[in-house]
């Protein structure tokens, strides 16, 4: 099936290539496109084991902001992973090349941190890798969380922090992450000495943020800092983190619109 949806693992197919894995696009025979991970290693009987185990657990996750995973094989040569085919854009390159507006931007939070919950309430054994270029977005801009395992379990404190991190990425200006040598965790250490009100004039101008919008830019900002924090040793729920998202989100909806009710209304006075 796999050779049939590559047309023979044809050369125009692969799309990545390492020394031990191969990635090609297909079309299966009911039409759905698939990316495929074909991986040459040789595992041990356990380690194979293991491996279905995690497949059969993978493939059980439903969830609109998380990549499906649509099956696995294994031969003598290789194994594969099949997975639903996403347009490679991530939420690194979406962020420098789209200058998405504020509404756009909590719209991506909102979907992360619906998965997030899904993922904590279905299937606490599944952890996820979290950053701006792991995030994929679909055609019509949900984000996909793409990277995601079984096992080795991080803690809540390092999935908040994670978050946090990738909270702030989406707002602020990309020349504030890119003065850090060290990184992640020179771009940690630094935002924990800052206050809020330090951050607002950091923020990615493109945002076209407004005196509308400037308080719920603050809350998240602050809601960003408050995940990064390690004196503290209570992070805020993905429930208040989500109301606080969503809240920004509808006011960015609402208040231009009521706002150009009220102009109109002045007019026709």
């Amino acid at each position: 099936m796999l050779k049939g949806a590559t047309c023979g693992f044809s050369s125009e197919n692969l799309v990545g290539k390492s020394d031990f894995v191969h990635i090609y696009k297909g079309v299966l025979r009911d039409g759905t496109e698939v990316k495929i991970e074909m991986y040459w290693d040789n595992l041990s009987r356990e380690t194979y084991k293991k491996f279905v185990e995690e497949c059969k657990i993978l493939c059980e996750l439903d969830h609109k902001n998380l990549v499906r995973v649509l099956g696995w094989c294994k031969s003598r040569k290789f194994r594969a992973i099949i997975t639903e085919w996403t347009e490679e854009e991530n939420v690194e390159m979406w962020l420098l090349g789209s200058a998405p507006t504020w509404k756009h931007r909590l719209r991506v939070l909102i979907g992360v941190v619906e998965c997030m919950c899904y993922l904590q309430d279905e299937w606490p054994e599944v952890d996820y890798d979290l950053n701006t270029n792991s995030v994929l977005l679909s055609n019509n801009m949900e984000p996909l969380i793409s990277r995601f395992k079984v096992g080795d379990q991080e803690d809540n404190n390092s999935k908040m922090s994670k978050f946090g991190v990738f909270l702030l990425e989406m707002i602020l200006s990309k020349k504030v992450q890119a003065e850090f040598d060290e990184g992640e965790s020179g771009f940690i250490k630094y935002m924990r000495t800052l206050h809020s009100e330090d951050l607002l004039q950091m923020i990615d101008e493109r945002m076209e943020e407004t005196e509308t919008t400037n308080h719920h830019v603050k809350k998240v900002i602050s809601l960003g800092l408050l995940c990064i924090d390690q004196s503290s040793s209570e992070k805020p729920s993905l429930s208040v983190i989500f109301n606080t998202i969503a809240t920004a989100y509808k006011a960015s909806i609402v208040l231009p619109f009521a706002k150009h009710r009220m102009l109109h209304g002045d007019r026709s006075k």
